[in-house]
């Protein structure tokens, strides 16, 4: 709902920020910092840092987002004109606890005077030619791998991820290894993710690695293909490893990247 309805994404926004108002303007009344970073979804950041008279750097680790990229994710317009009412509700609680918001896009989008860092390149970037030069578009942030991953000999190695949030798809999953599980020319690592019941899957082949989570890095290195949800940081890893993408995506973002 989150991806598909802005009013409401607005209302728990504008929550969010008033909730955090009280402690939020004491704390920087007292510290009185010389710039704020603030992730681009935390937008009570950029809100506090206007409200403050605070330098504001945004920091993007997924699209940079203004009313051309929009359309690449799936806002679009007819969509917008529909929640406009209730979004200029939200937005009046805004302005009455003293932030300055005119429309939705001073909230969620960053205007072509914020300093950005954006952790893809232009050219993944959709309508990169629209975004100024305050835009720093500086690619993937890559840990390296924690540990070493076996991949078995004379194998495929197919990895399988929804990622961290979206990521309850039991029947997905077993469909998964019914395809794969039995077949002596691959071997599969799923990530299930905690809200998965990993008992519910039944038995697990042999040449099958089921876990809440696994060290993504460490598989890739060693994986043949890459069965993703397309979120941005699996996305760059799986480009970066140079595998060929699966794309599975769940969300409009997803679908975006």
């Amino acid at each position: 709902r989150l991806g598909s309805d802005l009013a409401f994404s607005t209302k728990l926004i504008v929550d969010l920020t008033l909730a955090a108002d009280d402690w939020l303007s004491r704390e920087l009344t007292v510290h009185r910092p010389d710039v704020i970073v603030g992730d681009s979804m935390a937008f009570w950041a950029k809100l506090a840092a206007k409200k403050h008279g605070i330098p504001f750097v945004s920091s993007t680790t997924t699209f940079a987002f203004n009313r051309f990229s929009a359309k690449v994710i799936g806002q679009n317009g007819a969509g917008f004109l529909l929640a406009q009412p209730r979004i200029n509700r939200q937005l009046k609680r805004l302005r009455a606890a003293g932030y300055t918001a005119k429309s939705v896009f001073d909230i969620i989008a960053n205007d072509n005077e914020t300093e950005t860092v954006v952790y893809t390149s232009p050219e993944f970037q959709p309508c990169a030619d629209t975004f100024s030069e305050k835009y720093h578009f500086v690619g993937p942030l890559l840990r390296p791998a924690q540990s070493s991953f076996e991949k078995l000999p004379g194998r495929s190695l197919i990895y399988i991820s929804l990622g961290t949030v979206n990521n309850d798809a039991l029947p997905f999953y077993r469909a998964c290894l019914a395809a794969f599980g039995g077949d002596p020319r691959f071997q599969l690592v799923l990530s299930a993710g905690t809200q998965t019941d990993l008992a519910a899957l039944g038995p697990i082949p042999e040449s099958c690695t089921v876990r809440a989570s696994v060290d993504q890095m460490a598989v890739l290195d060693c994986a043949d293909v890459f069965l993703t949800h397309c979120g941005m940081n699996s996305a760059s890893e799986g480009l970066w490893h140079g595998l060929p993408l699966v794309l599975y995506p769940q969300t409009p973002e997803q679908h975006g990247v």
